[in-house]
């Protein structure tokens, strides 16, 4: 069976473009990515949080959402810190007495967010010192288990470092 020229030419064109084409595409996302990519941040850009920050002073929906991290900000201002050296959940019944107690330690995590967070939105120098303070504690204390279900529990803590980790002093970037 013979094709015609012109279909073997047709087919032969195509698989040609189209493998090329997917690679264009593919070197142009794999470029576009690297560009608008920011891998050195977790968190939103200065502009986000402006934006943020104006999202929740003139809607509010936004507000009532914002107004549980800021409530548990200004709390966190009056307790001190509970790190845990080693968190302990996988594997662990309800009742497990380290299991309890880490559950307990890591609402520290969410803790550093949420004042990380106001300081972010608001500027308040106090909520920055305090989460200093709260990341130190856990830097001194926690030593990591390796275990990728008990370290998920400070995604938090990380997300909260992130946004203030320009403006922590050398010390609570060093600490240990």
């Amino acid at each position: 069976m013979n094709l015609p020229t012109w279909l073997i030419n047709y087919y032969i064109y195509n698989t040609i473009f189209t493998t090329m084409k997917k690679r264009i595409l593919l070197v142009c996302f794999l470029v576009a990515g690297y560009v608008t990519a920011n891998a050195q941040f977790a968190s939103l850009s200065n502009d986000e949080f402006a934006k943020l920050k104006d999202l929740i002073a003139n809607n509010a929906s936004a507000e009532a959402a914002f107004t549980p991290f800021k409530t548990m900000a200004e709390k966190a201002l009056t307790e001190q810190p509970d790190p845990i050296e080693k968190i302990t959940t996988e594997g662990k019944l309800a009742g497990d007495p380290d299991k309890i107690k880490t559950i307990k330690a890591v609402e520290d995590a969410r803790k550093i967010y949420a004042m990380a967070l106001v300081y972010k939105l608001y500027g308040n120098k106090t909520y920055l010192t305090k989460t200093s303070e709260y990341l130190q504690a856990w830097a001194r204390i926690n030593e990591s288990t390796g275990d990728p279900i008990d370290e998920t529990r400070l995604e938090e803590l990380i997300a909260g470092y992130d946004i203030v980790r320009d403006e922590v002093t050398a010390d609570v970037k060093k600490s240990r």
